[in-house]
């Protein structure tokens, strides 16, 4: 039954008290708590009952009006709901936010727009999701063209996207206390459908949420929220304003409170932030500035001028999808006198570079010499590879590469993960459902590593055994010489990597359905489902498995994969590889998703 808003209506939807019972059967412990149980369950009503009008100062979500005169610190959070870094940066914000609730003045607000929309698009860029970043100054965003799946609104990551952003403007204003709780726990699966876990656990009431959503009211809400949004032009998740003025630091709990500070420094707490965290504190005019002993009292900024020096950057002209201009921006945010060189791969110029230095992918970023004497080389000279003439960028800071030594395979396409990372588990598990792992034709292959193997695809194994003094290392004892494989999660996740491989082996039609059991047990990190309960078929024999997952064949068969990280230089989990050409390193499912569809329209149409 659909609830129209009218705003001449007297009667108002109000979310259900769900402590109620819970205080009551507390209470109803002796005769003599009758009077106490009947005068607190007149507070609960009252209380829980009572019309939510407006929000409150921990959850509003619509912006500040602009002529607000307000003496609190305005932070405006923006964001795309299934965005990953916005699902980190509220992860930092929200903690904070519940502890200085008093002091500030928080909005969050959604980046979408009307579906109806005439006016020309402003999200026409491709997505700058980029693992891992260059120093610490600058975040990670999200931004792109926005999806439109037949509804009344768009956003980037599509209708599921659009479902919890309206769901969430409901928990803001009917569970003002409640909803950041609710961020908190949604940000371990972001990527899933299952929000109902997440709410009961915040004590809201699921079907009552689902009932405002899906009404008129819930879209007005909805619509009046990223009204904000559209009217800043803001595009790229997370984006955060504080006191109008955008804010390009890394997103940090201290930071935050620095802020707060630098906007309202008569507040007590203040006497005991740093003045600085990262250089992004340190800002002048035309300077740059590096911050000294950060986040400590004796914190102190030190402003230089600006080095130039050239930055060349290779662009494959067969993938336009590997775009690095996100990066080259953050760079340049980094180094303002950087001077920017682009060169087609085509070119004589390209061609000459690529051989001298060896470049295997691109894009490949090359800086010269002189990016030494700037202030803020050693913070970035570990991702530095050095040539006789200059530098090149680690490729690994680099999202989307194009594998020069490596032969087309049109409709190959590889997911490189660990089978307990949390990432992992998450990308296989919004794969599968969204039937996208069959769709896309895509094989897994396991990221581990190993020492002292006497070949990279054979070891002779007697025993395994667990290394006491590190616990993360396994080690199989062949006859003669001793093989370490090394994985995050240890032997447990050594092992199930393998049984992964020997199931999809030797039962192809049974490996995703026992991910989506496994992965149930894994995602908990208790490990709590025997993996032959996941294992279902008259035909299926789980000595087989257990054999091979025990024995010689599969540790050759993660030796395998350990091979092809290694000549890919996989390090990043989850990383994609498309046509045994384009490599996608530590991006999220729905960017997947993306990049691939935009990816193969290229190769159906015959590309350039």
């Amino acid at each position: 039954m659909a609830f129209p808003f009218n705003t001449n209506q007297k009667k108002i939807n109000t979310p259900p008290a769900r402590n109620n019972k819970f205080m009551v059967k507390i209470l109803k412990i002796s005769q003599r708590n009758v009077y106490i149980l009947l005068l607190f369950s007149i507070i609960v009503f009252i209380t829980s009952c009572a019309p939510l009008t407006q929000f409150t100062q921990t959850s509003k979500l619509i912006g500040p009006s602009k002529d607000s005169k307000s003496s609190k610190p305005k932070i405006e959070l923006f964001v795309m709901s299934q965005c990953p870094y916005a699902v980190e940066a509220e992860k930092i914000i929200v903690p904070v936010i519940k502890e200085l609730k008093a002091k500030i003045d928080f909005t969050i607000c959604f980046i979408a727009e009307e579906n109806n929309k005439n006016a020309q698009e402003k999200f026409s860029q491709p997505p700058s999701e980029i693992p891992g970043e260059i120093e610490e100054q600058g975040m990670d965003q999200c931004s792109g063209e926005f999806i439109s799946e037949g509804g009344k609104f768009k956003s980037l990551h599509g209708k599921s996207e659009i479902d919890e952003n309206i769901r969430q403007v409901v928990m803001a204003k009917y569970y003002p206390d409640k909803y950041l709780d609710y961020l908190l726990l949604r940000s371990d699966n972001y990527a899933t459908d299952n929000w109902e876990e997440c709410a009961t656990k915040a004590w809201m009431d699921c079907k009552f949420i689902s009932r405002i959503a899906q009404s008129e009211e819930g879209e007005m809400l909805f619509r009046q929220n990223f009204t904000r949004s559209n009217e800043l032009g803001i595009n790229a998740s997370p984006t955060l304003l504080i006191n109008g003025k955008r804010y390009k630091g890394q997103i940090a709990q201290i930071g935050i409170n620095r802020i707060i500070c630098k906007e309202g420094p008569t507040n007590q707490y203040c006497k005991s932030i740093p003045v600085c965290g990262t250089d992004s504190d340190c800002v002048a005019e035309g300077k740059v500035g590096i911050c000294i002993d950060p986040d400590t009292p004796q914190a102190t900024c030190k402003f230089t001028d600006p080095v130039h020096f050239t930055l060349t950057i290779i662009k494959p002209k067969e993938c336009p999808a590997c775009n690095p201009d996100q990066l080259v921006k953050m760079i340049k945010e980094l180094f303002p006198g950087a001077q920017i060189e682009e060169l087609a791969s085509d070119s004589i110029k390209a061609d000459k570079l690529i051989n001298d230095l060896t470049i295997k992918e691109l894009p490949a970023l090359y800086f010269d010499q002189d990016i030494t004497k700037t202030a803020r080389y050693a913070k970035i000279k570990d991702r530095l590879s050095a040539t006789k003439t200059g530098f090149l960028l680690d490729p690994q800071y680099i999202h989307i590469s194009y594998l020069l030594d490596r032969n087309e395979k049109k409709g190959d396409t590889k997911l490189f993960v660990e089978s307990m990372s949390p990432g992992a588990i998450a990308t296989e598990n919004f794969l599968i459902k969204d039937r996208f792992f069959k769709e896309a034709n895509i094989k897994i292959h396991y990221i581990a590593s190993k020492v002292n193997s006497q070949s990279k695809t054979e070891a002779k194994i007697l025993t395994i055994k667990r290394d006491r003094d590190n616990p993360g290392v396994l080690h199989l004892r062949p006859q003669q010489e001793k093989v370490i494989f090394k994985s995050p999660k240890g032997l447990k996740e050594i092992q199930e990597n393998i049984r992964q491989i020997c199931i999809n082996k030797y039962y192809p039609d049974q490996h995703l359905d026992y991910l989506s059991c496994i992965n149930k047990g894994l995602g908990k990190n208790e490990g709590t489902i025997d993996w032959r309960q996941c294992l279902v078929g008259e035909k299926i024999d789980h000595q087989k498995i257990d054999s091979c997952t025990n024995g010689k064949e599969g540790m050759n068969l993660l030796l395998k994969d350990i091979a092809l990280i290694e000549e890919l230089g996989i390090s990043l989990c989850p990383t994609y590889l498309i046509n045994d050409k384009i490599l996608l390193k530590g991006i999220d499912p729905l960017s997947f998703k993306r990049i691939y569809a935009e990816l193969m329209e290229g190769v159906n149409n015959g590309g350039d």
